[in-house]
């Protein structure tokens, strides 16, 4: 079973605060916070896609120019 599979089904069992499910399973409260909304709106815990951040550094054209 996968972390956010374990994470979720520990929460939704009540038994455990989110502090002592984050102790647990060494992940912070505020993930479990995050991962319990994404399962709320879209009843899925895979993770998010990549959402971007710099492009890289060698782009396509300056490949083609190499070859």
């Amino acid at each position: 079973m996968d972390l956010r599979e374990r994470v979720i089904a520990a929460a939704e069992e009540g038994l455990m605060r989110h502090n002592e499910i984050a102790e647990t399973f060494q992940v912070s409260v505020s993930w479990i916070g995050k991962l319990r909304k994404r399962v709320r709106e879209t009843s899925s815990v895979a993770p998010e896609p990549h959402r971007g951040g710099q492009p890289g550094a060698f782009q396509a054209q300056a490949a083609e120019r190499l070859i």
